[in-house]
């Protein structure tokens, strides 16, 4: 059943307003359920499954939303019974010696390029006057999933706002590593790395902003952070030595001479043909290795269902015997109902504040 365009928000509407929408009314005759407490009735159902099918974007997402508050709000017991679900369009359609195989989203692409690339390829790290370490084969499959996790750790500490030059130029090396306890005063940065020396100074900064309060004058702005992801970059960074890769080598550039011609990087990867690509620092191995899984590959990003045809709207998403279903599950009632009233309710400055609250939890931003 198509829908044009975004339904109604019936966190924020009336009953009568809700009833008098065009999209929401052909809803509640196509299901046959009835709505609210009173007069839904799971057994009058006209369906088995109740398939949210929207594009891959934000305004998807907003729509998937809509749909899934409405169905909380006014037909509870479809998500309690298990009877909603949201299907899952491939992002990504790939075309390899005219065979094509479609991909559900990024996580599954990166994998399948990573795989290819990883196919008789080595990695040489360069070290000044010896030969070159040679890293191939399961052991190099085994340090991109390392490279990955540091990305990730830094993905986070850069949404946190902390600047990785400035916890490289303190790293003490050795088990104190890295400095994980970050304060910042009134906009000033202190960067700490032991618990005792963290726990000390908060305590200090807590008293002194209990006696400007107490004497009624301004108190310092203060922000106390325990940054877990450096305590995993430094679990990492033990493992990667063992590479002869260190903090230092990911601020690394590919340099030039006088004359402009490229001087030879840290590291390179060289293919099955014993074809060789210098690759600057760690963070562009990975890169580099997919890279080489992508020769060859067309890949064509899906933007909404509208660019399939109908016959690859069928085969990707509609087949029962082919198509990833996502089952809408609901474990925690309360909590659920907590949610969709700050997020989909109409009081702005607590829907700020929860956004503002867990901004840097986000893992998929769509800007």
């Amino acid at each position: 059943m198509p829908l044009r365009g975004k339904i109604l928000n019936v966190e924020k509407a009336r009953l009568d307003k809700m009833l008098n929408h065009e999209e929401i009314r052909t809803i509640i005759s196509a299901l046959g359920t009835g709505i609210g407490t009173d007069e839904f009735d799971f057994e009058r159902r006209r369906y088995g499954k109740v398939i949210i099918m929207t594009d891959a974007d934000i305004d998807g997402a907003h729509i998937r939303t809509l749909l899934l508050t409405f169905f909380f709000r006014q037909m509870k017991d479809l998500i309690r019974r298990d009877a909603v679900y949201i299907a899952q369009p491939p992002l990504f359609e790939i075309s390899h010696n005219r065979q094509k195989k479609y991909v559900l989203n990024e996580y599954e692409m990166n994998q399948l390029l990573t795989s290819q690339g990883l196919k008789g390829t080595k990695l040489h790290i360069r070290q000044e006057n010896q030969p070159d370490r040679i890293v191939a084969g399961n052991e190099l499959e085994s340090l991109l999933g390392l490279l990955a996790n540091v990305e990730e750790q830094l993905r986070i500490l850069h949404h946190r706002g902390v600047k990785i030059q400035t916890l490289v130029e303190l790293d003490q090396g050795g088990p104190a590593g890295l400095p994980a306890y970050r304060i910042v005063v009134d906009a000033q940065e202190e960067y700490l790395h032991g618990e005792e020396e963290y726990s000390r100074r908060r305590a200090e900064l807590a008293a002194l902003v209990e006696s400007a309060e107490e004497q009624e004058t301004p108190a310092p702005d203060v922000l106390t952070q325990e940054l877990h992801e450096v305590h995993r970059l430094n679990e990492l960074r033990m493992t990667l030595a063992k590479f002869d890769i260190h903090p230092e080598d990911y601020f690394r550039r590919v340099e030039q001479t006088v004359a402009g011609e490229t001087l030879p990087t840290r590291f390179a990867l060289v293919d099955a043909e014993d074809h060789s690509t210098d690759v600057a620092n760690p963070q562009s191995i990975i890169k580099g290795v997919r890279d080489l899984g992508s020769r060859g590959i067309e890949i064509k990003r899906f933007k909404g269902l509208g660019e399939m045809n109908a016959e690859e709207l069928w085969d990707t998403t509609m087949n029962p015997q082919k198509r990833t279903l996502l089952r809408v599950k609901l474990e925690d009632a309360a909590e659920a109902d907590w949610l969709f009233s700050i997020l989909m309710g109409d009081n702005v400055p607590q829907r700020r504040s929860f956004i503002e609250d867990h901004a840097l939890e986000v893992k998929n931003l769509d800007i």
